[in-house]
């Protein structure tokens, strides 16, 4: 038989070999049309370290950065973000201090939908929840370039999941979250 991931049709897969698969699916959530925030429930485990989080789809009156909450903890949030904008080239830099949330974990654009990669390494295990978070940003508003991100919630707390939501105002349509487990081996 083949190594994975180079599977066939008809082979038999073994236990080993399945449990080398190395990025696992554990949800996908659609919502937020009406809305200004999308929870994302009981996905965190003892199962994974890390996690891959995509957002993506959706529609909003007025293009914007996405937040992120872990949990119900609105205070530690640390992060610095810095942009290369499209239309100048130059770098603009940001960050978040003891910050109620992370300030830009994606963008929205009116008609291009979300574009966002988050990894969180250990949002279950009781140390700090590490993040870095990359997106291309879907305009070309002067000003607009791709944005990378990276800190950490700044507390000891186990958390099973997190909220997404716009910097102001609803979605006006549905944007689609999916959350993946790094697989250790």
């Amino acid at each position: 038989m083949a190594t994975p991931p180079d599977f066939t049709a008809g082979a038999v897969l073994t236990a080993a070999q399945i449990n080398k698969v190395g990025l696992w699916h554990i949800t996908t959530v659609t919502g937020g049309n009406g809305a200004a925030s999308v929870p994302v429930a009981d996905v965190f485990s003892a199962d994974f370290n890390d996690y891959q989080i995509v957002v993506s789809g959706g529609t909003i009156a007025t293009a914007q950065n996405l937040r992120m909450r872990l949990g119900a903890t609105a205070t530690g949030y640390y992060a610095g973000y810095i942009t290369n904008r499209y239309d100048t080239g130059a770098l603009l830099g940001g960050g978040d201090n003891n910050a109620t949330y992370w300030t830009i974990i994606g963008h929205q654009t009116s008609g291009n939908g979300a574009d966002a990669n988050i990894h969180l390494t250990n949002p279950f295990a009781t140390v700090r929840t590490g993040m870095s978070a990359a997106h291309a940003q879907f305009s070309t508003t002067a000003g607009a370039g791709p944005n990378f991100g990276a800190g950490f919630v700044n507390n000891n707390t186990s958390y099973t999941g997190f909220t997404v939501f716009t910097t102001t105002g609803n979605w006006t349509g549905d944007i689609t979250i999916s959350v993946y487990g790094y697989n250790a081996g």
